[in-house]
């Protein structure tokens, strides 16, 4: 479904303050699939886990039987580009997305 790449950089657009990535992961009921150490106390090696979940298992559902990545992925892209407001007094539809393009290449 998604490339390694694209859900790397989708775990990179995760939540960056551990309370936040918790309450992140139990909203997508992803919490408890994700073998978490002790050691695991950094964000980063909690993201590498992550990404190596979501890329092996992209099947993985829910508990009302929707996809878990999908899911994920929507919510940060929708994350992502509701930063970019197309109601800016000075909105220009082209360097708006060429905003977006450089800062996502995907």
């Amino acid at each position: 479904m998604f490339s390694k790449s694209v859900i790397v950089d989708i775990v990179d657009m995760l939540p960056d303050t551990q309370a936040d990535l918790e309450l992140f992961l139990m909203k997508f009921e992803v919490y408890d699939k994700v073998d978490f150490t002790p050691d695991d106390t950094s964000i980063s090696k909690k993201q590498v886990k992550i990404a190596k979940l979501l890329a092996n298992n992209q099947e993985l559902k829910d508990s009302r039987d929707n996809n878990i990545v999908l899911n994920i992925v929507q919510d940060r892209m929708h994350n992502f580009l509701s930063r970019y407001s197309i109601w800016e007094d000075s909105f220009n539809e082209t360097q708006s997305f060429e905003r977006i393009v450089g800062e996502y290449p995907y």
